[in-house]
């Protein structure tokens, strides 16, 4: 029955995938290949600089993200070293489906050799996981309130706006610290206990969600032409793709969440110069920190392989 569902729930991410693509090729059939490289030369440095800097900003304060989740658990770990499973952990996790499980295999295989359990590293996942969406939900909530943009007619949802949704997403915050208030004991959940973390520290990770999740839109809008568009109202753009990005299983929301951008923005800015801003903010959030990622990880690793072959030799 299990296998029966994953393999639905592929299929409907395929499904998904193709029909985000037939959208973008469709508001892009009218541009010639030449046109879009013209739109990328016309992108300033200083943009694509601020880019760079609002995409290092993140991965930066997802460090302290994670030194708060070992926090939660009540251990200390070398900050250089959180800083190095953070960063690894974060770009993998951004570009491969299932980010809880990516992020939590290169978790397990780094933390379980600095002296932590198992059922810590599975604690310290989960609040990451968890207080991240808290995060989120709290941002878009706000924002969905404040800018209550229209829904496009490609996600296929019953309402005409995203203030409805701004509404509910504010309800399990709401739920999440009178919780936090309101319980001290653990709560038990079969072979599992889930500490209740301190209203400060709860706080502390929800606002580093929050201020990263407007840093990540703050990289993208910086490469977009200039336009009358609000950076508030385009964070509620922003915020929306992501969702349907998440809730496609595509990874890293890859076509979904670039269509639902070029959909609602294509009438007040043109779609080349839209999907060319896509590219280099997935180019310097995504595809540089994995590179990077990929070559600290395997340094790593080779390093530790070469101390232990020295090791053996003596």
């Amino acid at each position: 029955m299990k296998k029966t569902v994953f393999n639905l729930l592929n299929i409907y991410s395929f499904i998904v995938f193709i029909l985000a693509l037939i959208t973008i090729f469709t508001e892009l059939k009218q541009y010639t290949f030449s046109q879009l490289i013209e739109s990328l030369k016309q992108i300033p440095l200083n943009k694509v600089f601020l880019c760079f800097l609002f995409a290092f900003l993140s991965y930066a304060l997802l460090t302290i993200y994670e030194n708060s989740a070992l926090e939660y658990i009540g251990h200390k770990l070398n900050f250089l070293k959180v800083a190095l499973v953070s960063f690894i952990d974060d770009a993998f996790s951004n570009n491969i489906g299932f980010s809880t499980l990516s992020a939590a295999s290169i978790q397990y295989h780094l933390y379980s050799k600095w002296g932590l359990t198992a059922k810590e590293i599975s604690k310290v996942v989960g609040f990451i996981f968890l207080t991240s969406w808290l995060g989120y939900f709290t941002l878009a909530g706000i924002t969905f309130l404040i800018e209550p943009i229209s829904i496009p007619q490609v996600m296929n949802i019953p309402l005409r706006s995203v203030r409805p949704i701004g509404a509910i997403l504010i309800i399990p915050v709401v739920f999440c610290f009178l919780l936090c208030c309101l319980r001290k004991k653990p709560i038990h959940l079969k072979n599992s206990v889930i500490s209740i973390p301190s209203f400060s520290l709860l706080s502390k990770v929800t606002f580093i969600s929050l201020v990263d999740w407007v840093l990540c839109g703050a990289s993208l809008y910086s490469v977009l032409p200039d336009t009358n568009i609000t950076f508030p109202t385009f964070l509620a753009v922003y915020l929306l793709a992501e969702m349907a990005g998440f809730l496609s299983r595509v990874p890293s929301g890859f076509g979904v969440v670039e269509t639902i951008i070029l959909v609602v923005m294509s009438s007040k800015v043109v779609s080349s110069e839209i999907l060319v801003a896509l590219i280099v903010f997935r180019i310097i959030y995504n595809v540089m920190p994995l590179l990077t990622a990929s070559i600290l990880f395997g340094l790593r690793e080779a390093l530790e392989i070469s101390e232990k072959v020295n090791k053996h030799g003596e």
